[in-house]
């Protein structure tokens, strides 16, 4: 699961983690999406988390990307990040 990941990538961040919509896909497929959002993380470690989440089971995709810089520390930002993932039902 997306939880599951970011505990491992980023332990104590706490992301909210929104299922936006799952719709059918071609021959048997989902289109599964779901919204990331962090309040405060280090650009480095939100790379890593993406990276991560394109190497999953299903592998998810970055389709929307929102980044705000945050005053609380150097590197840090307020992000948000839509992925998408297909699976087989």
């Amino acid at each position: 699961s997306l939880a599951d990941l970011a505990n491992s990538v980023l332990p104590g961040a706490r992301p909210v983690i929104r299922p936006r919509e799952t719709r059918p896909a071609a021959a048997g497929w989902t289109l599964r999406s779901t919204e990331v959002s962090f309040d405060s993380v280090k650009l480095s470690d939100l790379a890593r988390f993406l990276a991560r989440a394109g190497e999953a089971r299903p592998p998810w995709r970055p389709v929307e990307l929102n980044v705000s810089a945050s005053e609380q520390a150097a590197g840090s930002a307020r992000a948000s990040v839509v992925l998408e993932a297909l699976e087989k039902r």
